[in-house]
Formats: structure tokens, sequence, C-alpha cells
């Protein structure tokens, strides 16, 4: 019996496997998605912002065994490059590896024209903190997302590709990125639609692109290396202005950590409503040693801001700041409503301001004078006046400047953004007028007196 089951079923395999040789003789497998033949392909890319507008048009039509566009002939295997990306696996954010940046590549670049010029004059500690920055793959992970979250005005790409093949069916894929590659693209395949951070998509539809094509250069990603290194240097923007202070300064530096810690620190020329003299050609010209400080007792928002000024290779003022500042935070600390707002909103900034010598310095008082003389409140000017070695200036949230009197009382001078409000971004009486200089696109000039309790005088 058992003899006769084992012929029987050695008969049935046998059949099975006869029975597949003639199905697969008679109805050989349908081709996959990417090894369907391509009837067409058609690219549009356009371009809209400050300039001309562009557009450019692609298209791409099988031509026997071969593709053309125009009376070109286009390379199969970049055709099949294309339909293959299309049908890559969906990439739902940012890849260093599908983007192409590698620890071969950033050694790669580091030396290359787009980038030295990040680096080039530097002092050498500087040097080496880019190079050793934009060679790190670490590094480098953390600070790609940047290139992908900005907002760009004035700047509006497009580009459509769509493929068609000989049984009727379609593939496309859209982006309206202002970013390298282009990247995100929405790609509309098997009647879904997917947004994918695939590189390899861009580089395949920039391939069939002429050289000067609209958008070509952006979806190839070239300027990558340039735009990396933008961010790479954002990245230790405060790193590298240190150690050029400590190259220049480091006594400075040495005799102020004796007291604080410092937070940050650099030479330049900025000025602004508060210190430093506008930029002219052929003005004189104004530098400065600025230092953001705590000590370990402020509380978490608050922080001091020096500026000390550097002529040469001399930094002027901070034994005056050490002898001196100690009264203004006294006296900012001694504002109840301030106290409270502090503690309340722990992640609104509040800084004191010193600069040379004092905390309300002369340009401050230069340009407080002229915005209150534009606003009609010249009153406030010679009362402050009066007292200005003693007055402490506070610049709070984002862009608000505070004037800390003697009394206690306080004076919104101006303002740029609600946060600089403080508390009293809800008072709809605090009339708002143009400065006299250094206007922002919000906010402006205010004047408004504040007691030491929080009471709106005026």
């Amino acid at each position: 019996m058992k003899s006769g089951l084992e012929q029987y079923f050695r008969a049935m395999r046998w059949f099975r496997a006869f029975a597949a040789i003639l199905l697969c003789l008679f109805y050989p497998a349908r081709p996959a998605a990417a090894q369907r033949s391509v009837a067409q392909v058609t690219i549009t890319a356009s371009w809209g912002g400050l300039g001309k507008p562009e557009k450019t048009e692609v298209i791409i039509r099988q031509d026997g065994n071969s593709f053309r566009s125009g009376r070109q002939k286009i390379d199969g295997a970049l055709v099949s490059s294309l339909v293959s990306a299309l049908n890559e696996e969906t990439i739902e954010k940012v890849s260093l590896a599908n983007l192409g940046i590698t620890d071969a590549w950033l050694k790669s670049m580091v030396n290359k024209d787009d980038v030295s010029p990040y680096w080039a004059a530097g002092a050498p500690n500087q040097k080496d903190l880019f190079v050793g920055s934009f060679t790190d793959v670490s590094t480098v992970a953390e600070v790609v997302p940047r290139l992908f979250d900005f907002v760009r005005t004035d700047d509006y790409p497009a580009a459509e590709v769509h493929v068609t093949f000989e049984d009727g069916s379609a593939i496309s894929a859209s982006s309206l990125s202002q970013y390298q590659f282009m990247l995100p693209w929405k790609v509309d395949r098997n009647g879904g639609v997917v947004t994918t951070f695939n590189a390899n998509l861009s580089r395949a539809v920039a391939a069939l692109m002429p050289n000067k094509a609209t958008n070509r250069s952006r979806m190839a990603g070239e300027g990558l290396e340039r735009d990396l290194a933008e961010v790479v240097k954002q990245q230790i923007k405060n790193k590298w202005n240190m150690l050029g202070v400590q190259n220049n300064a480091s006594d400075t530096l040495t005799l102020l950590r004796g007291q604080y810690t410092i937070e940050s620190a650099d030479i330049n020329r900025y000025h602004n409503v508060d210190y430093g003299k506008k930029w002219s050609r052929g003005g004189p010209q104004e530098t400065n040693l600025q230092v953001t400080v705590k000590r370990p007792s402020f509380p978490k928002s608050f922080s001091e801001r020096v500026i000390l000024l550097y002529d040469g290779g001399e930094v002027y003022g901070a034994q005056d700041f050490l002898r001196t500042v100690g009264a203004y935070e006294e006296l900012v600390n001694s504002v109840p409503w301030l106290t409270r707002f502090s503690q309340d909103n722990p992640n609104v900034p509040i800084q004191l301001v010193f600069v040379h010598d004092r905390s309300f310095g002369e340009k401050a008082m230069t340009v407080f004078s002229a915005d209150m003389k534009a606003i009609g409140k010249e009153k406030l000017v010679e009362e402050v006046q009066a007292v200005q070695d003693r007055v402490a200036l506070v610049a709070a949230g984002f862009g608000g400047y505070w004037l800390v009197l003697p009394d206690r009382r306080m004076i919104l001078w101006r303002y740029s953004t609600r946060a600089g409000l403080l508390q009293f971004g809800a008072f709809s009486n605090l009339a708002t007028r143009r400065c006299s200089d250094y206007n922002g696109v919000t906010g402006g000039c205010v004047g408004a007196v504040v007691s030491p309790d929080g009471t709106l005088s005026n």
C-alpha cells in the first residue's frame, strides 16, 4: 500500500512540474512596472520671482529601439533610471546617504572653491575648527535638516515629470520646493500619491534636461557643498568667534571669567541703536568687543551684554565694567513687576546692556533723544539726561528696549516684536509711532512710563 502511495505522489509532482513549464511557454510573466516600455517622458520646469520668469519643456519620445528629444538622441539608460527612481521606495525624511554626503565626499569638498572662503581667512585654530566640523559626519547630520526647512521670498520654482507607457499606464512627479534637489517630490503612482525625499529622482530628471534648462542645477544638487558650508559656519559661529577673541583679547576674557560665565564673544564693527557708528564710505568706524555674560545667581532668562571698545589690539573698559555694573544689576533687580515677569516667563530673554563705561551710553542717548522728539515726548529726554549715568538700559524680549530710572520707574523706549513689550502687550492704549532711525518692519517707538509696581503712567 505504501509503495502505491509513493508512486501516486511522485506522479503528481511530475505532472505539476510539467504543467508549470507549459504555462511559462504559452503565458509568459507580465513585466514589472520598471520594465514596461516607455512611450514618452514630459518634463516641465518653471521659475518665477524677482527677475525674468523662466520655463523649459522637454519631451522625449520612443523612436524604435531608442529615444529622442527633437533631433537629439537620448540614452535609453537615462530613461530607465528615471522610471526606476519613480518606483523606488518612499524616503520620508532627508538622508545623508541618499544626498550623496559621505565621509569621502566631505573630505573631497572642504578645499573646493565654493567651501574654502568660509574658513580660509580665519586664524589657524579657526581653520581647524571649520575643517574638522565640515568633515565630521555627525556634525553634518545635525545641520543638514536646516537646508530643507527655510522659507525664501521671490523664489518660486516648479517642476513636473510625466512618464507614459505603451500600455497606456502612467506615473508622474511634481515639486514646488526651493531646496536642494527640489526635495521633496510628490509622486503619483499606482493610484496613490506619496511624498519622498529621494534625490535619485531629482538627479534622474536633471540628467534628461539640457544643461541650462530651468531649475536643472537645483535638481542636480549643484551648490550643495556651498549651502552645507553656510550652515556649518552658522553651527560653529560662537566657537569660531570665541577663538577669534581668545586670539586677540585673551587677557580680557580671563578677567571677565573671574566673575562671569561667558556665553558668547566676538570682535566686530556692528552698530545698533545703543552702540557703534553707522557705516559710511570713508567715515570713521568703531570696533568693539561684544561679550554676553552670566553669573550663576542670575535667573535663567537674564544675562548681560557687554560692549567694550577695541582699538589698536587693546580692549578698553573691562575694569570699569566690573567696578560699576553691580549698581545697574541691583537697580534692574529692584523693579517688582519686572522681577515677577522674569519669574513667570523664563523663556523671554532680558539683558542688561553695558556700553564702554555705562549702561545707557552716548549712542543710545543720542538715538533716544531723536526718537522722543519724533513722537512728541521731548520732556522725557530732559528727565533722562539729568540721570543718564545711573540709568540701566535693558534689552527685553526680542527687539524691545527699556530704560530703568533710578527711582525704579521704567520707560518703554521702542520695540519690534510683541515679546519686547513684556507684560504690556495687551494694552490697547500704547501708541506706537515711527522712530527717527533704526526702524524695524514691525513695532516702533512708544515712550511709555511704567511705575515700579507695573502701572502704566502714560
